[in-house]
């Protein structure tokens, strides 16, 4: 069996609208590629991920009901994942179950294969098969590779009014490395305060990449231990907290109470908020002090 996969993201998109998938460019590169290559395009599967909805159910399909030998198409690897870890997650996870992955833009450019651990044929290479000699190695190797690659993802023009310099100011403002009043207008940016707000809103409710850029910032600067700067606290959050100690899970329990999905670091953030109050973020604000705070923002203040 040979299957198509893609993934889209996008806000706009409806998952049940097929039409307007099929019109993505994620789907129209695939189905071009089957049609060169003489292959059936009902094979093939598009995965829309959104910002509160981020499972790829077409390529778990295909890994729960695939067989060893079989081959997966993708137009390039950034179809596999959005950043470096989800790609890592998901070739690793095809290598597990015995697929061969054809990367199509590696064999029409006739340039040596990086990531395709098919043959030409769509067959498994033998020196990518799990057990052959040395093929674990290869895998983390290439895995490794992934670390500098820039993926694709597909999406459309969703923030075309949001300034390129917008995201780095956004987490300065939340790391509290900026003063309020230097926000909104700086060397990066200049907006005033309600747009700011809804562009912050945009990239927290709808943006893919904002969970794992907050990861990224924890790991950085320890976000987690700050108190949520941009947005009220919740609509009664003690019950919302209520739901999760007894185990709903968090999706479910953001459904429950008519909450856009908050990613399990800024719960953290909205908590340290909604007990230390004005005071626990007069504290934080005390950072844009700080020698790492003035180092990160000397190109953007005037």
């Amino acid at each position: 069996m040979i299957y198509g996969y893609g993934c889209v993201s996008s806000p706009k998109i409806l998952r049940n609208d097929i039409e307007a998938i099929y019109s993505t460019k994620a789907y129209k590169a695939i189905k071009k590629t089957f049609l060169r290559l003489g292959l059936p395009v009902e094979n093939i599967y598009i995965d829309l991920i959104t910002g509160t909805y981020r499972k790829r159910k077409y390529l778990e399909y295909i890994l729960r009901t695939s067989r060893p030998g079989d081959c997966i198409v993708v137009e390039n690897i950034s179809a596999l994942g959005f950043n470096p870890a989800e790609l890592q997650k998901n070739y690793k996870s095809l290598h597990s179950h015995a697929l061969a992955l054809y990367v199509a833009s590696e064999y029409l450019s006739s340039r040596e294969t990086i990531y395709s651990t098919a043959l030409s044929d769509m067959t498994l290479s033998l020196d990518c098969a799990p057990g052959s000699y040395n093929a674990e190695a290869l895998i983390e190797k290439r895995c490794k590779m992934m670390l500098s690659e820039k993926a694709k993802t597909n999406r459309g023009p969703a923030y075309m009014d949001r300034p390129a310099g917008f995201k780095k100011v956004y987490w300065l403002y939340e790391n509290y490395f900026l003063a309020e009043k230097d926000t909104y207008h700086n060397r990066t940016i200049d907006m005033g305060k309600k747009l700011f707000y809804r562009l912050a809103k945009e990239y927290e409710t709808i943006d893919p990449d904002y969970e794992n850029d907050l990861i990224e910032q924890d790991k950085l600067y320890g976000i987690s231990l700050k108190p949520k700067r941009h947005g009220a606290v919740p609509a009664d959050f003690d019950k919302f907290l209520e739901k999760i100690s007894a185990g709903t899970s968090l999706k479910d329990a953001c459904n429950d109470m008519g909450y856009d999905y908050i990613p399990p670091i800024d719960i953290e953030r909205y908590v340290l908020k909604h007990e230390g109050g004005r005071k626990a973020m007069a504290e934080a604000n005390k950072l844009r002090l700080t020698d790492l705070a003035k180092e990160l923002t000397k190109d953007v203040l005037f």
